[in-house]
């Protein structure tokens, strides 16, 4: 996945090149794209500076399942979003209450990313106060972060591989 699911022709030749088969930048959510974008000039009104990428926007609409990309010779493999709003099946997001994981869990396709703070324990992994106190998945309980996850893999039969993504 490239940093930010932001990606463009180049990035996808480099992935072709290094004998890649799949990519899974794509985050079909114009919702989380303007949210994003949002963020980064209310931090700039603050006087504050984002490292965040802004550009790309391309990789943000688009599919919502995974395909073939004839042009790259790559599988596009695109982290899902919920039905309408299309807001990003992301562990911030899905983890954060029952109603997202919920949402998650009914989900015919299900590509769930997840970064390591998702599953971190803000108590016992020695975070700063400061990073905890920013970051809302470490302000949900891991109890309640690993509760939900739990549900969402036994509603759906357990884990999956990569490769049952490209059977759709």
């Amino acid at each position: 996945r490239a940093p930010g699911y932001t990606h463009d022709r180049r990035v996808l030749e480099q992935v072709a090149a290094l004998g890649y088969g799949y990519d899974s930048s794509l985050l079909p959510s114009p919702t989380y794209y303007l949210a994003k974008v949002s963020m980064i000039a209310w931090m700039g009104l603050r006087g504050r500076r984002s490292t965040s990428m802004v550009g790309g926007w391309r990789s943000f609409v688009g599919r919502d399942r995974p395909f073939f990309r004839r042009d790259f010779g790559l599988w596009e493999v695109p982290i899902s979003v919920a039905p309408r709003l299309r807001m990003p099946m992301v562990g911030t997001f899905v983890l954060a209450s029952d109603r997202a994981a919920a949402s998650a869990a009914e989900l015919d396709y299900l590509h769930l990313e997840l970064h390591a703070l998702d599953l971190a324990d803000p108590d016992l992994d020695g975070f700063d106060p400061a990073l905890v106190r920013r970051q809302p998945e470490l302000r949900t309980p891991l109890s309640a972060r690993r509760e939900r996850l739990r549900r969402i893999l036994v509603e759906r039969g357990g884990s999956a591989t990569i490769a049952g993504a490209f059977s759709f």
